[in-house]
Parts: structure tokens; sequence; C-alpha cells
């Protein structure tokens, strides 16, 4: 099986980016929340009826309907973002954290260019086995 391509970026290209994608990582951390709270109330119906949460004369049965199509809704919202994103080049890290990285290179070696939620602009870069720990700051004029 062939290697996936992915596209490299400049630091000056994936901050071109970013008006693109500051709304797609932000709705993707929305989706997610909505998720997690949703599932958590499922998880709370759940517990409190046990095995009649499904009984068609459970009084909570369209609410629990309604929130496995709310949850089914969130999880698809994440789904949609995250091709979003990918479509473009870029790998999501952490979406709790809106953290991405763009795939650079730098001395002939391919990096991440690191860029976080709030962060104004991609101004930090890692080696692929270093993480989120090891990134560094881009230097002035030096392009990754």
């Amino acid at each position: 099986m062939a290697a996936e391509a992915f596209r490299t970026f400049t630091a000056a290209e994936a901050n071109a980016l970013l008006p693109q994608v500051r709304p797609i990582v932000e709705r993707l951390r929305a989706e997610a929340e909505r998720a997690r709270e949703t599932e958590e109330l499922l998880s709370d119906l759940d517990a409190y009826y046990g095995d009649s949460a499904d009984a068609p004369d459970n009084p909570e049965r369209e609410k629990r309907d309604s929130l496995r199509e709310a949850l089914a809704a969130a999880e698809g919202g994440v789904g949609d973002a995250l091709v979003e994103l990918h479509d473009l080049g870029i790998e999501v890290k952490d979406i709790d954290r809106g953290l991405i990285d763009f795939h650079g290179e730098r001395d002939g070696q391919i990096i991440y260019l690191c860029w976080e939620s709030g962060e104004p602009s991609v101004a930090f870069w890692h080696p692929l086995e270093g993480g989120f720990a090891a990134r560094q700051p881009i230097e002035g004029g030096r392009q990754p």
C-alpha cells in the first residue's frame, strides 16, 4: 500500500490559511463539546432507567431519542470538520485545545508547523517525533 502524500507548507503559507482554518477549528471544538455533553446526558438517563431506558412506556424515551439524534448530529459535525482540515493538509492533534499541525520542511527534514487555537499566527515548529513539548519558535526571517 502506498503512503499517503501530504502537502508541505511554509510558515507564510500556513499563516495565510489561518483565516479559513480558525472557524473550522472552532466549529470542531464546539461540536466535540456538544457531543461530550450530550453523551453525558444519555449516560445519565441510561444509568437512571437501566434496562427500561428503551421501554415504550419510559417517560424519558422521547428525550432519549432526541438526545441520540443530537449526538449523531454533533458527531457528524466533528467528522465533517476533521475532513475539511484533512483536505487542507492539516493534522489535528488535540480537538479540545484546537491544536493542529501543518507539515513543513526545515534543513531538508519534514517537520510540523504548530498552531493552537487562540494563537495569533503559526509561530512554532517541532520535529515529527517531538510533539507539542518540543515546540520551538520560528526564528524571525528563517522560514522552516
